[in-house]
């Protein structure tokens, strides 16, 4: 077996560079390509250690079938050649086993570079962004700065020797996260299909000024592929793989390891054992790293079934399910709010909670004397008991006491997540200005309002100060002085939309401008650099889709109080990053696993962060109104479709009555959507109720299930189908049908030049019975 490792080792050397593809586009020379096949063997009680490799260039030409002698077997290989688009190509390995038995194997399609360099941006989307060539510690979860190994306990006259991770201007530094080495040594990355958001590998090289994509399934009759990338030593060349099944050598990830042992197989192949492995290949000029993420807007679904939305819940339906659940189980009476979850009966100002909660309690329930003065009381206690020293929020609030940082890292006691004040201050704004329009006697039953506002705009002023003073937000400031402790991030992404709606609120032009300014660095420190980060508490620094949303949401709202085409331009660009972490495919669940039985889709499943390695079922902790918006702003379809695969299929998340999910009560919405096997397993969850419930809450709060335009098309995004019945001068008649079991309330909106987005109260409500049509008229004026 040494003997054949190298032999194998001496055929990849000895393999001229002018075995490249040679039916594939001329962009193949510019970046020194070639491709070869390459056959695996493991030994799968050393952790499916690589025991030999043997490596063949493909045939000469496509359809043309050649038979390789590899692992002491006799394969068939052959492929196909296919042009998708202009610049799209569709090349599909054939492999049969046609003599002999391989036992823990696996094949490769293997796309070598010969023109790498460590300037390029390498996407993997949801688990790769510029590689992850940041700073890396070895945290267990849930991580904080500083980082204390092993290595660095040792006497005080050694502290010195502790790395200085903790500062206002200290670079990103993330857990121990799959990653191509930022430094000297090995570098190489493999992961499974379903680590990605989507199975694809993105590359943007500066010097050639060319991106290229290369797509592919989720899986061969073999089960799941891999995907790997990996670089030379001198890291002038660069191997892409594509093995079918996917086998991680040696080491596999779970959270916040990448030193996990394998569980890997491999496969064992028969006489007879085949599979096709099919690979999309897209090329073009770029000169600017944004390329790569708008052209993905478009790439991301061609290897997959068009989207069936297959209707189940409605919005209304559901709504109704979450908040009975939400009034039973998480209200605290003895301290006056909602808590986050069922477990830790603890408020928080945001992030996965509080005041988004609260808002979209009241939105979903406008007619509830019970929600209505629940909704008061909480606000009450948040202006009231919710401010530190400082002028931020409190982390959060449990047994009638303040908390600042993570239990678990006592040295954090003073911390707070620069990211809970923001969210904590822009749905503050906009549940007040709600409660202005909808109840005008609000003020009488809550007469300390006036007060405790005032609070709010100190909170504004807070941000203002550290911008000013430091030229950041940072990721975590001391609860008590408001001094930034741990810099850098995009933790403070939703500050410009909060000051925005400040300014208006408290008439402080000098909160747009600081705004402004804002989201100026946020564009030069992140967009431009094709990542955000620090939106989650408990990922370090760790690139995340949170973080990202809150950008775009800042940007459409300078947007809409500026009318600046500049703000508009940039939504987009950070539209077509974010939809980097939302999965495009339905992922095969095993038929044994929870998702399985339940048969859950997961296009439009969001994924965390690339530590947090799993999607989730919506947008943490957002309905996705940024996307609608911008689809109004812009006419452009895919940001509503987009949101409608977030928001349609969000809702099959939510436990049920004959749709229950683990042990969660009907209600209850985890935030796991597994399709990797980082933690609980693929396809399982934890038993617990998330921030994903009010994500969800949110959806059906703010997004109405049914768009128009003012040319009289509609978008529907609830569990309806709406057919048009007349188009006559004044009015449009629609009929509505629900084919789901479920009484439901549809809101819809008309886009007329006066109507808002951020006015639910004004969106129409209909009333649809289960399995029922009906009619509706709608005036165009």
């Amino acid at each position: 077996m040494q003997k054949k490792i190298v032999c194998s080792f001496l055929i990849c050397l000895l393999l001229p560079l002018s075995c490249r593809l040679q039916p594939l586009p001329a962009w193949c020379s510019l970046w020194q390509i070639r491709a070869y096949v390459q056959f695996q063997q493991y030994d799968p009680e050393r952790f499916a250690q690589l025991i030999c490799a043997e490596q063949f260039p493909l045939p000469n030409q496509p359809n043309q079938p050649v038979q390789y002698q590899a692992l002491g077997t006799t394969w068939q290989v052959s492929y196909q050649l296919n042009h998708v688009q202009a610049d799209v190509h569709q090349l599909v390995l054939h492999c049969r086993l046609i003599k002999g038995e391989a036992k823990h194997a696996s094949v490769s399609l293997v796309i070598e570079v010969n023109d790498w360099q460590t300037d390029n941006y390498v996407l993997m989307p949801a688990a790769l962004y510029n590689g992850n060539r940041f700073e890396s510690r070895i945290v267990n979860y849930s991580p904080k700065l500083p980082y204390y190994a092993p290595a660095y306990r040792m006497a005080a006259d050694s502290l010195k020797n502790i790395p200085n991770d903790i500062g206002k201007n200290v670079p990103p530094i993330i857990s121990d996260v799959p990653r191509l080495n930022k430094s000297a040594g090995v570098s190489r990355v493999q992961l499974r299909s379903g680590d990605m958001s989507s199975p694809a590998i993105g590359i943007f090289h500066p010097r050639l000024q060319r991106a290229c994509w290369l797509l592919t399934t989720q899986a061969t009759e073999l089960g799941d592929t891999g995907i790997s990338l990996e670089e030379s030593k001198d890291r002038r060349r660069a191997w892409m793989s594509f093995t079918a099944p996917v086998v991680r050598e040696r080491y596999q990830y779970t959270i916040a390891s990448t030193r996990a042992p394998s569980l890997d197989q491999g496969h064992h192949f028969v006489e007879n054992t085949s599979f096709s492995l099919p690979i999309w290949l897209q090329e073009q000029p770029a000169q600017h790293l944004q390329t790569l993420f708008t052209r993905f807007t478009s790439l991301r679904k061609i290897p997959f079934p068009a989207t069936e939305y297959r209707p189940s819940l409605p919005f209304g339906a559901a709504a109704q399910i979450m908040s009975q659940h939400m009034n039973h189980e998480n209200w605290s009476e003895q301290q006056s709010y909602y808590s986050v979850g069922n477990k830790w009966h603890r408020w928080s100002p945001g992030w996965t909670g509080g005041f988004q909660l609260s808002y979209a309690m009241l939105l979903n329930n406008p007619n509830d004397t019970l929600t209505y003065r629940r909704v008061l009381r909480e606000l009450h206690f948040a202006l009231d008991k919710g401010f530190s020293p400082s002028g931020f929020f409190w982390d959060s609030y449990s047994n009638g006491l303040p908390n600042s940082g993570d239990y678990r890292r006592p040295h954090t006691h003073r911390w707070h997540l620069v990211r809970k004040s923001a969210d904590g201050l822009y749905y503050a704004l906009l549940m007040i200005n709600y409660l202005d329009r909808a109840f005008a006697q609000w003020r009488k039953l809550f007469p300390e309002i006036a007060q405790q506002e005032a609070r709010l705009q100190n909170l504004a002023a807070a941000f203002v100060r550290n911008w000013q003073q430091e030229q950041q937000l940072g990721q975590f400031v001391d609860a008590y002085t408001g001094e930034i402790i741990v810099g850098g991030s995009a933790s403070g992404a939703l500050v410009p939309a909060g000051l925005a709606m400040a300014a208006q609120k408290f008439r402080k032009h000098e909160y747009l401008i600081a705004a402004e300014q804002i989201m100026n660095y946020f564009d030069t420190a992140f967009v431009q650099k094709g990542y955000s980060n620090g939106g989650p508490g408990d990922a370090l620094q760790n690139p995340d889709s949170e973080s990202h949303y809150a950008l775009l949401e800042s940007a459409v709202a300078l947007y809409e109080a500026t009318r600046a085409p500049r703000w508009l331009q940039l939504a987009e660009q950070i539209a077509a990053q974010f939809a980097s972490w939302v999965m495009p495919y339905n992922y095969q669940f095993p038929a044994y696993s929870t998702f399985g039985k339940l048969q859950i889709r997961t296009t439009g499943a969001v994924w965390a962060n690339t530590q947090n390695k799993h999607g989730a079922p919506s947008i943490c902790t957002h309905a996705g109104l940024a996307l609608l918006k911008l689809y109004r702003y812009t006419g452009k379809l895919f940001y509503a479709e987009l949101l409608k695969d977030i928001a349609f299929h969000a809702m099959q998340y939510i436990s049920r009555a004959g749709h229950q999910i683990g042990a969660l009560p009907q209600g209850a919405v985890n935030e796991r959507c597994n399709t990797t096997d980082w933690l609980e397993g693929i396809g399982e969850v934890f038993d617990e109720n998330t921030w994903a419930q009010i994500a969800n809450l949110l959806i059906t709060a703010q997004i109405p299930g049914l768009y128009i335009t003012p040319q009289g098309e509609w978008l529907m995004f609830d569990h309806l189908q709406a057919r048009m019945v007349a188009n006559r001068k004044n009015a449009w008649t629609l009929e509505i049908s629900n084919p789901t079991e479920f009484k439901t309330t549809l809101k819809i909106f008309v886009a007329r030049a006066d109507a808002s987005l951020d006015q639910p109260e004004r969106f129409r409500s209909v009333t649809v019975a289960p399995y029922a049509k009906q009619l509706i008229v709608i005036p165009k004026n």
